[in-house]
């Protein structure tokens, strides 16, 4: 089982076993909607055919979560986890570069099939042309990095106290 990479208020981390049992096997789709800091999701065992979707209201942890999976390097470069020293560390960011980021591809393929639509006029297509192109451009590393280590340092995770504890990378 994956575990929460930083603290969060509310975290359900202790529940997850719980709220697993809840989960039906053989469903295709799982959505968690007040995502947080990902427990239940990061929880769930890989399943081929299955969509996991994350959803919180909270920009800014949407934010963090799209940085670990599109901008990973430069996220751990920010945080200064780089440059590595070791074969560990090495293997560790060689595997997580080996998968295929996706991300951008449904935004190349929504594109598509925005501008092959007869649903649309051609203002309306160069409209969400430009929010699309807006899309792939979404994830600010630095502010997922400011916003781990503010989460980090406060108490319970909460981000709005002043705690006392080191960070660990």
């Amino acid at each position: 089982m994956a575990k929460p990479f930083f603290p969060w208020m509310g975290n359900k981390e202790k529940l997850v076993p719980y709220i697993h049992q809840l989960i039906p096997p053989h469903v295709k789709q799982f959505t968690e909607a007040f995502g947080g800091s990902g427990a239940v999701i990061l929880g769930l065992q890989p399943k081929k055919g299955r969509l996991d979707i994350y959803n919180d209201l909270n920009d800014d942890l949407f934010n963090v979560f799209c940085c670990v999976k599109e901008k990973s390097f430069s996220l751990a470069k920010e945080l200064k986890f780089l440059p590595v020293h070791g074969r560990t560390p090495f293997a560790f960011y060689r595997d997580m570069a080996a998968h295929e980021p996706d991300f951008y591809r449904h935004i190349e393929e929504e594109k598509r099939v925005v501008a092959e639509s007869t649903c649309f006029t051609e203002e309306e297509i160069r409209e969400l042309l430009t929010i699309l192109d807006g899309n792939a451009k979404l994830f600010d590393v630095r502010r997922a990095a400011a916003f781990l280590f503010t989460t980090y340092g406060s108490f319970s995770g909460t981000g709005n106290s002043v705690g006392i504890k080191t960070v660990d990378p």
